[in-house]
């Protein structure tokens, strides 16, 4: 018993010891999470583009898009898409605008407490920003230099930071990539599960033709045809009449049953009528550390617009829906399809570090500054 005593107070002694040292370990590590004076900061340059010569695509991309979240990463590009300059507006007339004008131009005026207004959804003063209104995003995002050691957000760079411009020259020069972003920034570096996260995006704006769903918008897309409704015709004279019209297009060869590629079902969503930016690229990066080792996760994907077959389904339904539309392309119809890019990897400070994908490439380095030592 004594013995057993003995041997038992060793181990809670052991365990203690054990839980001590883990506090020990563990507290510095919260407290330098929530003390920006602990932030171990390093600085980014990315550089993301899209393959123009044509691959081999072994892996099978599904044609429907999923949605990658990014509500609660950092913009570094809107602010500056989107930047306000409040001394400017201030010092212009105000507008004189009549009373069923209601269409905002680039007027050389200003609007009396505008920037006390609160943006609603359908309200005439609430203009759309300059974000979502480009058809097409710059490649080239840079601002003006800060101070590191007063930083509590990460920032820009200006664009003499930058190490990876030959390389983008040469891949454009070549014919071998189309650059679609190319930025450096600077920003604190956590561990994986605080998911500090940077949302990236550029390219084309395939708003104004498409939803996010990747199918075209009403106005666009699927239109009635425009058929005259015999109201005094008995419901099986109204039959026969439907019958002969699907075999005179039928006749033509202007539209064609079919399955989707791969045999997926894409099935329409309610339409979105929101202003939100579709772009060509679009999606996450996440760089944490685990220990002293760096690791970069890239979650994109690359959006191209594409003819599919009509969506599958029993052959009557396909026959209804061609009856009540106007689309009668043989090749298929239009749709904004996706590719993912989700890739992971453990990666070495000041190497450039690139990012292979059918259709997408990424380049990444990841340089030490004065604050990247853990100093806890």
């Amino acid at each position: 018993m004594h013995r057993f005593g003995e041997n038992n107070m060793k181990i809670k002694g052991l365990v203690v010891g054990l839980l001590t040292a883990c506090c020990v370990m563990v507290l510095p590590n919260a407290q330098a999470q929530q003390d920006p004076e602990y932030w171990r900061w390093f600085e980014v340059e990315v550089l993301l583009f899209k393959h123009t010569v044509s691959q081999d695509i072994s892996e099978r991309f599904p044609l429907k898009v999923e949605a990658i979240n990014t509500a609660n990463a950092t913009d570094l590009i809107a602010p500056i898409v989107n930047q306000d300059f409040h001394s400017l507006r201030d010092n212009l007339p105000l507008c004189e605008l009549s009373e069923n004008d209601w269409q905002w131009g680039d007027l050389p005026c200003r609007y009396e407490d505008e920037h006390l207004t609160v943006g609603i959804n359908g309200s005439p003063f609430n203009r759309p920003s300059k974000l979502a209104q480009l058809e097409q995003l710059p490649v080239h995002f840079a601002d003006d230099a800060k101070d590191i050691e007063t930083a509590r957000h990460p920032f820009l760079v200006p664009n003499d930071h930058w190490v990876l411009d030959e390389t983008e020259q040469a891949l454009e020069q070549r014919g071998l990539a189309e650059p679609l972003l190319h930025l450096a920034w600077r920003q604190p570096v956590f561990g994986r599960d605080d998911d500090y996260k940077f949302r990236l995006y550029g390219g084309r704006n395939f708003a104004e033709r498409y939803q996010f769903n990747g199918f075209m918008k009403p106005q666009e897309g699927l239109h009635l045809a425009p058929r005259e409704q015999q109201l005094e015709a008995d419901p099986l004279t109204r039959r026969m009449q439907n019958i002969d019209e699907l075999f005179a297009i039928l006749n033509k060869g202007d539209y064609r049953f079919g399955t989707n590629e791969g045999g997926q079902p894409l099935a329409p969503m309610q339409p979105d009528a929101s202003d939100t930016p579709v772009w060509e690229l679009d999606g996450t990066l996440h760089i944490f550390l685990v220990g002293n080792y760096l690791h970069i996760k890239g979650d994109f994907n690359l959006r191209e617009e594409a003819l599919v077959a009509p969506p599958r389904g029993e052959l009557s339904a396909q026959a209804s829906d061609m009856l009540a539309s106007s689309l009668t392309q043989i090749e298929g119809q239009r749709f904004l399809r996706s590719y993912r890019f989700d890739q992971l990897r453990r990666v070495i400070s000041h190497e450039t570090h690139y990012f292979d994908h059918p259709k997408l490439g990424m380049i990444v380095q990841i340089r030490r500054t004065d604050l990247s030592a853990r100093r806890y």
